[in-house]
């Protein structure tokens, strides 16, 4: 991959779980790192199906490769979170990624 087009630049979060101050479980999103990507709307699979289906829309962030990523953080991109659903090192050679995520809806 060019690395010029690695334009975009995004955020990966993960969930910390903490004590407050009366000691209750309070769960938050922290910055794992700031990674450059470039930005694919990917349809055709059943997984993008699926998540169309829903209402939800399907991305793939194409980066370098993050040792420690998985698929129970998220990326924010442009003030919009994105859950990961996958994560694919296509070459085998810990050098990019390719990252399926749908973006999350509104809160509740």
């Amino acid at each position: 991959m060019n690395p010029g087009t690695l334009r975009h630049l995004a955020v990966i979060e993960q969930q910390v779980t903490t004590l407050d101050g009366v000691g209750q479980r309070v769960s938050t999103w922290t910055e794992f790192t700031r990674v450059r990507c470039a930005i694919a709307r990917t349809p055709g699979s059943e997984l993008f199906a699926s998540a169309a289906r829903q209402g939800r829309t399907p991305t793939v962030f194409q980066m370098r490769y993050q040792d420690g990523l998985r698929r129970d953080m998220r990326i924010v991109f442009d003030e919009r979170r994105f859950n990961i659903v996958d994560i694919v090192d296509s070459k085998g050679l810990r050098a990019m990624l390719d990252v399926a995520a749908v973006e999350e809806g509104p809160s509740p």
